[in-house]
């Protein structure tokens, strides 16, 4: 029975390629110099699954910050 349905592993290297591609898009639109990248908890492994979060200091994101709400109080 396996033989008539095999699995095919699924290749996502193009679609982490996309993500990398266009959050690196993202972060070079922004003001050059020292940043602080400020980030919901649960969207961290999902960044870390798309790109190697030590390639964010060759985009001078100096620090990474967690939200553990998603709302941002201003002082």
């Amino acid at each position: 029975m396996e033989a008539d349905n095999p699995i095919h592993p699924i290749d996502l290297s193009l679609f982490k390629d996309h993500i990398k591609n266009s959050f690196f898009s993202l972060i070079d639109q922004t003001t050059k110099g020292v940043k602080t990248l400020v980030i919901e908890k649960s969207v961290i492994n999902l960044l870390d699954f798309f790109l190697d979060l030590k390639l964010l200091k060759e985009k001078e994101i100096s620090s990474l910050m967690t939200l553990s709400k998603s709302v941002i109080h201003l002082n």
